[in-house]
């Protein structure tokens, strides 16, 4: 039986959506714990999108899937980007197009993880 006091309480906490390099796709799950326990729903385009619509394996464009991310992403409260080092410059490709989009279209800042701290923190 679904408690609809929970799901009350859960439609409270903000949408996160976790943007990091397809690299870094094999820690989705490190990182959507991460959010989890700090009180965000997280929103997980690696998670969500199967890896064969990733990868190209159905015969969608990299313009096609940063789109659909970016549709995710603009139902979110707000961007954590999650990258290798505190080095930001280094988030190119599809992380800076939706770091753009962000800024372009939100006042909300942005928050930057490194993403070996968040595994540690665990």
């Amino acid at each position: 039986m679904i408690d609809y006091e929970i799901v009350e309480a859960d439609r409270r906490k903000p949408l996160i959506y976790c943007a990091h390099r397809y690299h870094s796709s094999h820690y989705s799950l490190s990182i959507c714990k991460f959010v989890l326990l700090r009180g965000g729903i997280p929103i997980v385009p690696f998670l969500v999108f199967p890896t064969n619509v990733v990868d190209g394996g159905m015969g969608m464009t990299r313009e096609q899937i940063l789109s659909l991310d970016i549709s995710l992403m603009s139902k979110c409260d707000k961007l954590w980007v999650f990258s290798d080092s505190e080095d930001s410059d280094g988030l190119g490709g599809g992380v800076g197009e939706e770091i753009s989009y962000w800024l372009e279209k939100s006042n909300t800042p942005i928050e930057y993880f490194v993403i070996t701290e968040v595994i540690v923190q665990e």
